[in-house]
């Protein structure tokens, strides 16, 4: 049940965001809204290394040296794109403050943290945005698992060796690949989202969106996932599979394959057209889903 509250407005001019993490979408996402604003404005930054935000001529104003402060800004909207495990420690009270616009979303293989921000997003009224990235089809996804009809789902990603960011065991296979000289194609993982995810937190976020749109029938768990890597690929390429339900007295289910293909730098974890998808999973929450979602809570795919 979503939580309550007097009809919204519309969306706050401009929206206030801040953006948590200043790699390459970070970076890029503080560039283009710098440049183009669309009714957004960027009211802090916090890094790691808050050298980087410095040398990017992010006004001394707008830094956040540490995340704990990040509850005092003025802040509709906390963009994260960082890591999963920063939701551990701030994700409840970030969710308490603002809506929160999630990069990571392999952070919800924990069940405990799903769990927490989930009910934290009915009860605080502040929604938790899910951009689709690299997800194709995600809104079909998500409705079939809303009514139920989604029995099956696999999703394979294939990407060059040298873009992966790994954890263990799955590094010293990744390793030794890469090292090898009679194998060009290597199936890195094969099972459960949730098991593949504390293993490639970096380099299966669509797989982990995949999951969570899928519905509790399939979910993490019952989602299947193939982490395959390619010496000579210079494209991440993902393809998913979704399997209805039989219609009476038929064998034959309902069934719907697709291949992304995207272009990419063989060390890019992220292929540049996410980061332009991601943008517009932005824009799309202020010019529509804010005002629809900004009391009720919960989590949107945008």
């Amino acid at each position: 049940m979503e939580g309550q509250c007097s009809p919204p407005m519309g969306p706050p001019l401009p929206l206030k965001v801040a953006i948590v993490g200043f790699g390459q979408l970070g970076q890029f996402l503080y560039k283009r809204i710098a440049a183009r604003s669309n009714g957004i404005v960027v009211t802090a930054v916090w890094n790691r290394t808050a050298e980087k935000v410095v040398e990017a001529g992010v006004p001394d104003t707008v830094i956040v040296r540490d995340l704990r402060d990040l509850v005092n800004r003025d802040v509709d909207v906390i963009i994260e794109v960082a890591h999963p495990e920063i939701y551990k420690q701030h994700g409840a009270s970030w969710l308490q403050h603002a809506a929160l616009f999630v990069g990571s979303p392999t952070a919800f293989a924990d069940a405990v943290a799903e769990g927490q921000l989930r009910d934290l997003s009915v009860t605080s009224h502040h929604a938790v945005f899910l951009p689709v990235g690299a997800l194709w089809g995600a809104q079909d996804i998500a409705k079939m698992g809303d009514r139920g009809t989604l029995t099956a789902l696999s999703i394979t990603m294939r990407k060059p060796a040298a873009s992966m960011r790994l954890e263990e065991p799955l590094e010293s296979a990744l390793q030794a690949f890469m090292t090898s000289t009679d194998q060009v194609t290597c199936v890195l993982f094969d099972g459960s989202v949730r098991a593949l995810c504390p293993m490639a937190p970096n380099n299966v976020n669509t797989m982990a969106l995949a999951a969570l749109a899928s519905g509790s029938q399939v979910g993490m768990d019952r989602t299947r996932a193939r982490l395959i890597a390619e010496k000579s690929l210079e494209a991440h390429v993902i393809e998913i599979e979704v399997v209805g339900r039989c219609l009476a007295g038929r064998s034959d289910p309902f069934r719907v394959t697709t291949v992304r293909y995207n272009p990419c730098d063989p060390a890019a974890v992220t292929a540049s057209a996410t980061y332009e998808s991601f943008y517009s999973s932005l824009l799309n929450v202020t010019s529509t889903l804010w005002s629809s979602h900004k009391c009720k809570g919960g989590f949107v795919f945008c």
